[in-house]
């Protein structure tokens, strides 16, 4: 990926160390040399929470499960960055699963995704190829620059899932700074109401992210990523959630006239929606113990006019 690509991941969308379990929204990555090895602490306080996750999950309407990746819903603790010690330190792993955000199950966009997550977590499992390419030069980024392709072997995988789908790939990467910015670049009138951004970046077929906060009416404050993907496009970014067990989840009909589909956590919150040309997600990394209550999900939800993006 490009430089900048990699410097506003570092500064806008790390993984927070007290709730790095929330999932935020990052492509899936191989790790490198160099693996952070998490605290003792963090991993108590994820086995606080998963005692404490007891919310009903609620089927059937617009379902979560129909974003449910899978194979590739349970990585390993290699792939989460974790060391064997950090497992014998605390005698669990962190429950995982990864949804889409392309699309639901039904969707070209979401069976790419899933089938490239599926090749990815059965290539190079030793990272063999990868610690040989090392950092140099892979003579495929003209192509491929926006996907963690270090191989022929996983480029020429990814064009046949494309050709397969009938999909295209991103090409070039920008970075937005402001609100006005995303309202002229994504949408056909004032999309965000009267929420601001923080900062963000674009392709050039309008598939984009941005990160904010907000205080809603009631007081309430959340920090949240923004993401949209457009259809037609193949994308390999995925969300942890967690565990979907721990969700409630319900339909809601927005002030735009759009039906979203609202669920909540104890430490998560996620608003989608689906556009004929685009796939929306909200991740909301607060939820139910933080303070946000359906109410004031529904109120930020009506804060956004989706029927504007492009």
């Amino acid at each position: 990926m490009s430089k900048f690509s990699d410097e506003y991941k570092s500064t806008f969308s790390q993984i927070r160390s007290d709730q790095w379990f929330e999932g935020e929204i990052l492509p899936k990555v191989k790790p490198r040399r160099v693996k952070k090895r998490h605290t003792l602490v963090i991993a108590a306080a994820v086995c606080l929470i998963a005692a404490l996750s007891v919310t009903a999950y609620a089927a059937n309407v617009f379902s979560m499960r129909d974003l449910l990746l899978s194979p590739g819903s349970e990585p390993s603790a290699l792939d989460l960055g974790w060391s064997g010690d950090d497992v014998q330190d605390t005698g669990v792993m962190p429950s995982v699963q990864l949804i889409s955000l392309q699309g639901y199950s039904d969707s070209s966009e979401y069976k790419a995704a899933a089938e490239w997550l599926a090749f990815t977590e059965s290539y190079d499992t030793d990272n063999a190829i990868l610690y040989q390419v090392g950092n140099g030069p892979t003579g495929l980024d003209a192509k491929y620059k926006q996907y963690l392709v270090y191989s022929q072997e996983m480029a020429d995988k990814l064009d046949e899932i494309c050709a397969k789908y009938g999909l295209r790939l991103h090409r070039e990467f920008f970075a937005l700074y402001t609100k006005d910015e995303f309202i002229s670049q994504a949408a056909a009138g004032n999309f965000l109401g009267g929420n601001h951004v923080l900062g963000g970046y674009m392709y050039d077929d309008g598939t984009f992210q941005f990160d904010s906060d907000a205080t809603l009416s009631d007081g309430t404050r959340l920090s949240y990523q923004f993401r949209v993907c457009k259809k037609g496009v193949f994308d390999e970014v995925y969300l942890n959630i967690g565990n979907m067990s721990d969700y409630t989840e319900w339909s809601f009909a927005s002030a735009c006239g759009m039906t979203v589909s609202l669920s909540q956590s104890l430490y998560k919150s996620l608003i989608i929606a689906e556009t004929d040309t685009s796939f929306v997600v909200i991740n909301i990394m607060d939820g139910t113990a933080d303070g946000v209550s359906s109410a004031a999900l529904e109120a930020f939800a009506d804060s956004f006019d989706f029927s504007l993006l492009y």
